[in-house]
């Protein structure tokens, strides 16, 4: 996991946010954080805030990251939705997903 980690310069999006140790698990005898938010440098770069907050669904925070991404102009119509397929040709978009 962590070859696949360092190999494609992932990040903790959450950890990289908190300047306080922030935990998803609160116990009696302590706290801790079962999971990791891993995201590319350039998709961290857009993030805009990471908080925890009480699911009702589970036992554990659940963790919330916002972000902040260039809008692009969308055409709407009276038709379903589709990603223009042409862009995984560009090298620009797969720079950025990359």
């Amino acid at each position: 996991m962590q070859e696949f980690i360092t190999g494609f310069d992932l990040v903790d999006m959450w950890e990289t946010a908190q300047e306080l140790a922030s935990y998803t698990h609160y116990t009696n005898q302590g706290a801790s954080r079962f999971d990791r938010k891993r995201a590319s440098r350039n998709l961290n770069r857009h993030k805009r805030g990471a908080d925890t907050g009480v699911a009702a669904f589970t036992h554990h925070l659940a963790v919330v990251i916002r972000i902040a991404l260039e809008a692009t102009t969308m055409q709407r119509g009276r038709s379903y939705w589709k990603m223009n397929t042409a862009l995984h040709y560009k090298e620009s978009f797969q720079e950025q997903v990359r």
